[in-house]
């Protein structure tokens, strides 16, 4: 069928439709566009626009390929704008259509017109799909290029779906040039990974044909190194590295460090450094010198995108120089001493630590070797030290030697622990000077000192041990005799014990009365005859054994001469809450509470008649008893021995406690709930009446828990109701 005969069929179909108006007359005549094909590539339209021609049914003149010129006549209504929208069909002839004339149907006046449409035949399909001649290649970001190449396609505008990653369909569109070539060079961000052509065809076209190539964009690959400045210090700067083609790149770098002036092996270092985005796609990263870095040349040889196989490595010959860092500042060091006898770490706080070795002229202190961390912040660092057995307590100095120079800092020995006094010999001294010797432990250093005049001490002399004091005690003719507490005392603590003063004759007390005549005084001493007290208990302690018992111990008190101890009277707080035989040198308080804070003294009794003589009270000793953490057992035998309709009762078997505060009660839970549903239940049984949870959605509820509380406070496992 011809165009003309497809016109004139509209005509007839859509004639009747509108009524032109009168007199109007068309005044131009225009075809868009100038190319349609045919199908079945597409369906393909054009548009006739008559100027003047609004709801016009007109005659138009024209000629196919320039043959005979032909009319189409009552050419249906033009629509309010004077335009017909047409589009080609299987029966469309192709050729140049030249519409030539255009009036009014009716009207014997035609308007000249010169428009012309081209009727194509279908435009062709690409027939392949190749990357650098094959249907699979690969190429490195920023490196590498492609040539995409369309089989039949010469010249062509295409389409493409495609998929990266095998991501979501994408699609695309290209010009190929006269050999059917699209030349690409790849970009540094280029997205990675494998592009997957999966459709292609003409632009002109709207049916798809099917191909299966794929490109894979790997990775970049640097292109160049330099490394600037050549020199730094460590600890103070930073140099940097300037990659080619390295942007948002991790790199894999092989060197050398000349130390000393030898080269040592190559070096690999994985996954460093990260670079920045420089200029373009050239990457750049600041590298920090640490403090521990080891000093020397690094010659970088070999550097690659950690992402790609060794075989994409580039050689480079690029280098830094690391100089010595400032000289070792020590600001403090934990702890500040160790006793006498022990090996322990000390940890050393400051800057420029690194390469650190220790040394002190004292005989008494070692250290063992310091690891070297090149990864450290040389901000601190821990030392291993042993303090001989006999070192002599007091300061010393430590010297450290690190990587750029020297500094000295203080320590100090101290005592192994407090020391401990286990006899004196003698026991007892009178007037003059008398030699006297204390044996215990950690007696290195100590000096004796007592409360009592007339009395003192000098000339002291220690085993290396300090198992054993020698000093000499002097005792003046006017001292009072009586029983003296003597204490030995270092840094870490005391002890004591008692010391018999003999001077002045016998132990006994006096007293004086002072007689008035008149305006005169009269003074007259009356000796009692009643001996001084004993002294006090020595090294009184105490410690919790549990929650509910604290144990009490003590050194033995010393009587005057010729008298000796009869009982101890246990003190807590101010109250006296036992006594025992002047033998029993231990007590143990059962009826202390739990989580509870104690003090607790003793005092000694002599056998004087007809009254005993009582001592001051003991040093103290502060306990507290840890809280009672024994949970009692889970509550058993759980049933529901009544009920109705909006009630039932709870029931259980007892639990029991074993922690010692006692069993308290029991509180009742919904199943998961943290919270108690009831006060302290203290019976076995409870009511439930579900009128109390009106809002309850009882369909999800899932049961109740009964749960044993001690007076401790500690709670049982629960035991559920379903």
């Amino acid at each position: 069928m011809t165009l003309s005969r497809i016109l004139h069929a509209l005509v007839l179909l859509l004639s009747g439709l509108t009524v032109p108006a009168l007199g109007q007359d068309p005044t131009s005549l225009s075809v868009s566009p100038s190319l349609v094909y045919l199908p079945p590539a597409s369906t393909y339209c054009y548009t006739i626009n008559v100027g003047n021609g609004a709801n016009m049914i007109a005659d138009i003149k024209y000629t196919l390929n320039s043959g005979t010129e032909q009319i189409i006549e009552n050419w249906p209504d033009l629509d309010a704008y004077g335009k017909r929208y047409v589009c080609t069909d299987s029966a469309t002839v192709p050729g140049i259509y030249t519409f030539t004339g255009v009036r009014r149907h009716g009207s014997s006046l035609w308007l000249t017109a010169n428009a012309a449409l081209t009727v194509a035949a279908t435009p062709p399909q690409p027939s392949s799909l190749t990357f650098n001649g094959s249907a699979s290649s690969a190429g490195y970001a920023g490196n590498d290029a492609y040539v995409l190449h369309a089989g039949n396609a010469a010249g062509m505008t295409l389409d493409f779906v495609y998929t990266v990653n095998n991501s979501e369909d994408r699609q695309a569109m290209v010009t190929l040039n006269g050999s059917g070539d699209w030349n690409y060079t790849l970009q540094h961000f280029d997205e990675l990974g494998p592009w997957h052509f999966k459709q292609m065809k003409n632009h002109l076209r709207s049916d798809w044909v099917s191909v299966n190539a794929t490109y894979t964009i790997l990775p970049p690959r640097p292109t160049s190194a330099s490394v600037s400045p050549a020199s730094v210090m460590a600890g103070r700067d930073a140099y940097t590295w300037t990659v080619g083609n390295g942007a948002s790149t991790v790199l894999d770098i092989q060197y050398t460090l000349t130390a000393n002036g030898v080269e040592g092996p190559l070096l690999r270092i994985n996954g460093w450094p990260q670079l920045g985005a420089g200029t373009g796609a050239t990457g750049q990263a600041s590298i920090s010198v640490g403090p521990c870095t080891a000093l020397g040349t690094y010659r970088f040889k070999w550097i690659k995108n950690t992402s790609n196989p060794d075989s994409t490595a580039i050689t480079v010959n690029t280098a830094v120089t690391v100089t010595s860092p400032a000289a070792p500042v020590v600001t403090s060091v934990a702890p500040t001493s160790l006793r006498a006898g022990t090996t322990g770490s000390i940890a050393i706080f400051g800057s420029g630590l690194c390469g650190a070795t220790l040394s002190s002229s004292s005989p008494w202190l070692s250290f063992a070797a310091i690891p070297d961390d090149p990864a450290s912040t040389g901000a601190s660092l821990v030392a291993a030290i042993t303090v001989s057995a006999n070192a002599q307590p007091g300061p010393v100095t430590i010297q450290m030697v690190a990587r750029g120079g020297s500094t000295t800092f203080a320590f100090n020995i101290s005592s192994s622990g407090p020391p401990t006094i286990t006899s004196i010999n003698p026991l007892s001294v009178g007037s003059g000077n008398t030699q006297l010797t204390v044996a215990g432990t950690n007696l290195v250093g100590a000096t004796l000192s007592i409360s009592w005049a007339g009395v003192s001490f000098g000339s002291y002399t220690w085993d290396s041990q300090g198992t054993t004091l020698a000093a000499q005690v002097s005792v003046s003719a006017s001292a009072p005799p009586g029983v003296a507490v003597m204490t030995a005392a270092t840094p870490m603590g005391s002890a004591s014990t008692p010391l018999v003063i003999t001077a002045g004759g016998p132990a006994i007390s006096s007293s004086r009365e002072y007689v008035y005549l008149g305006s005169r005084v009269v003074a007259v001493d009356t000796s009692s005859g009643q001996p001084v007290p004993p002294s006090p208990p020595a090294q009184f302690t105490g410690q919790p054994l549990n929650a509910y018992t604290v144990q009490l111990q003590w050194q033995p008190a010393a009587a005057a001469p010729g008298m000796t101890i009869n009982a101890y009277q246990i003190k807590r707080g101010s109250s006296v809450i036992a006594t025992v035989g002047g033998g029993q040198l231990s007590y143990l308080d059962t009826s202390a509470s739990q989580n509870t804070s104690y003090t607790y003294r003793a005092i000694a009794q002599d056998n004087w008649t007809p009254s005993p003589q009582v001592s001051v009270d003991s040093n103290s000793a502060a306990v507290t008893t840890p809280r009672e953490t024994t949970p009692p057992t889970a509550p058993t035998g759980l049933n529901v021995p009544y009920g109705g309709d909006t009630w039932m009762t709870l029931a259980w078997h007892a639990s029991t406690d074993s922690g010692g505060s006692g069993l308290s009660g029991y509180y009742l839970y919904f199943t998961g709930s943290p919270d108690p549903i009831s006060a302290l239940i203290t019976d076995t049984l409870y009511v439930i009446d579900f009128n109390w949870w009106p809002g309850l959605d009882w369909s999800s509820f899932s049961g109740f828990d009964v749960r044993a509380v001690d007076n401790a406070g500690n709670s049982s496992q629960a035991g559920h109701w379903p």
